[in-house]
């Protein structure tokens, strides 16, 4: 029973954070939530405590979700940098994708709620920052095993990265092709290996 509450757990979760990738924290109200999350506003009320607390714990589910995806393609790779490199190529098919929306949805909260709800604008700001260690941290795994110049810095590389993933899905907001959009996803994969110590 335990294993299926979770599941269920889960799956409701999953469905939050869909609904608020989507339209936001402004644009969806309490009976969007009941009815995604096919849950009275009891129940809501009981497990998460106020819509607050069920968009953090959305919010913190979508960035647990990028930390899983850019894992997978760690693990499939022998190189740091080539894990990197086929992560940030991955943007590539972004038009495609059966998402929500193609913005990041840490980066849409962060200016959404800047001016009205600053204590999850700093949630999603401190997500973004989490974001970009793990990018850091990584760059100085491949440091650490040869892969990059010994002056390379990691903090940097990290922060790099990040900004350019988060400027190719702002830029996939716009109406441009989705041909163009692969073409930018490409070209940062080929920066992240091209950083590779000749």
């Amino acid at each position: 029973m335990a294993r299926k509450e979770k599941y269920d757990s889960d799956q409701t979760l999953n469905r939050a954070t869909s609904l608020f990738w989507m339209q936001g924290y402004h644009a969806t109200s309490m009976k969007d939530l009941e009815t995604a999350l096919d849950l009275g506003p009891g129940s809501i009320y009981a497990r998460y405590g106020s819509k607050a607390g069920v968009f953090e714990a959305a919010l913190k589910n979508y960035a647990a979700g990028r930390r899983t995806e850019l894992e997978r393609y760690l693990a499939a790779h022998d190189m740091v940098l080539d894990g990197l490199a086929a992560y940030a190529g991955s943007f590539s098919n972004l038009c495609e994708r059966d998402a929500p929306s193609v913005a990041c949805m840490m980066m849409k909260s962060v200016t959404e709620l800047h001016a009205t709800e600053p204590t999850l604008q700093t949630v999603a700001s401190e997500l973004l920052d989490a974001t970009e260690a793990m990018f850091a941290e990584q760059f100085q795994r491949a440091k650490s095993a040869g892969e990059l110049a010994h002056d390379a810095d990691p903090a940097f590389l990290g922060a790099w990265l990040q900004a350019e993933i988060m400027g190719i899905r702002t830029y996939a907001q716009k109406a441009v092709s989705a041909e163009r959009v692969a073409q930018l996803a490409d070209m940062l994969a080929m920066r992240v290996r091209d950083l590779k110590k000749t």
